[in-house]
């Protein structure tokens, strides 16, 4: 499997899986754009000043199907390692199977690491990915489909 997209594509494709605090996504050919309405996670004194974080995911590598991207972000004089443990607590990124961020020594700029194998397999079967890349203006996908599935969303109980 082959799969081209443009960055308003990959724009769309992700969007349904956001929690509520994204307030935009958009992509480019190296990087997916959010704004972040992150003022349950921020301290009192920027609130006010700073509502939204806008992080920019860089791209970086992908190998067998986990993409890793560099976070940059930048809220008033916060380095980027702590705007991102905010955004940690806020969305509870370490109960996330298949996402996880590094911090590597001596840089100031955080790696989000997606298992994309893990992240589809939580909605669907028989889908593995073993590539993602920016190419020529395009997001590249390629992997694999034996015996798709869907996995069907538990049906919230009645309310009496």
């Amino acid at each position: 499997m082959r799969l081209e997209l443009t960055p308003l594509e990959l724009a769309e494709l992700l969007r349904p899986g956001l929690p509520p605090e994204v307030k935009t996504l958009t992509c480019d050919t190296e990087a997916i754009h959010l704004s972040i309405d992150a003022s349950a996670a921020l301290p009192r004194a920027l609130r006010a000043a700073a509502p939204d974080i806008r992080l920019s995911l860089e791209y970086q590598d992908c190998q067998a199907g986990v993409v890793m991207f560099k976070v940059i972000t930048s809220v008033f004089s916060l380095p980027a390692t702590r705007v991102v443990s905010l955004l940690i607590n806020l969305f509870d990124i370490p109960q996330v199977d298949g996402v996880r961020i590094d911090v590597p020594q001596g840089s100031p700029a955080p790696r989000l690491r997606l298992d994309l194998n893990v992240l589809v397999g939580q909605a669907v079967q028989g889908i593995t990915v073993r590539d993602v890349r920016p190419h020529n203006s395009l997001w590249v996908l390629s992997g694999t489909i034996r015996d798709f599935q869907a996995i069907p969303t538990p049906k919230p109980a009645p309310s009496s």
